[in-house]
């Protein structure tokens, strides 16, 4: 409990940062002969003042949104995502957080996005759920670029570089990064024909 605070003076990092020093840590033990895995716990419930979803507690119903949001941060250093059935924060309030899941479940979920050439092409590629038919968004301060999965780069639905979430795809598209200058934040993102599109934008930033 960090009481009345800010941000700032009460965290030493962001939910990426500490999934990101987990699994340092976890490189480390594995390094030292033990076979262990990072798992993330995907709450689903939040704070609530008037509408909490039991009789005791202040605890009430979260939506999709918080729950792609919440992936996206730890998904690239984990290789597990759960939550637990909660039956009253998954079935609680209009509509409950299991109509929403079962309406916005193909929506797509961007975890992480690299500068990475192939076949001499310079690119990004971008790890997530749900990338089908998908068209990666790339936007910086001289514009915005989109780009057809399907048409111009190349699907994997199953990496095997490393231990992955289930689920888990790696897509690329070519991108020419000399166009973004040295050390600006671009936002990437993915969207489906559906009109379906990635509710948290990466943010990325590669040094040139």
């Amino acid at each position: 409990m960090v009481g009345e605070s800010t941000y700032e003076t009460a965290y030493h990092g962001s939910t990426r940062d500490y999934y990101r020093a987990m699994s340092e840590a976890r490189e480390e033990m594995m390094d030292s002969g033990y076979h262990v895995q990072l798992w993330a716990n995907v709450e689903v419930f939040e704070p609530s003042g008037d509408k909490p979803c039991a009789p005791t507690g202040t605890r009430g119903k979260t939506d999709k949104e918080r729950l792609d949001q919440a992936v996206t941060m730890a998904g690239r250093y984990v290789q597990k995502i759960v939550s637990y059935m909660w039956s009253d924060f998954m079935t609680c309030g209009s509509p409950s957080v299991e109509e929403e899941i079962v309406k916005d479940w193909q929506r797509p979920i961007a975890v992480d996005a690299i500068r990475r050439p192939r076949d001499a092409q310079d690119g990004v590629e971008v790890r997530g759920y749900h990338l089908d038919l998908g068209t990666v968004t790339v936007q910086w301060s001289g514009g915005t670029e989109e780009m057809d999965i399907a048409s111009v780069g190349w699907l994997d639905t199953d990496p095997i570089e490393e231990e992955l979430p289930e689920g888990m795809q790696a897509a690329w598209v070519p991108f020419d990064w000399t166009r973004v200058p040295a050390g600006e934040w671009v936002r990437i993102g993915v969207k489906l024909p559906s009109g379906q599109s990635t509710t948290e934008p990466l943010h990325v930033r590669i040094v040139t």
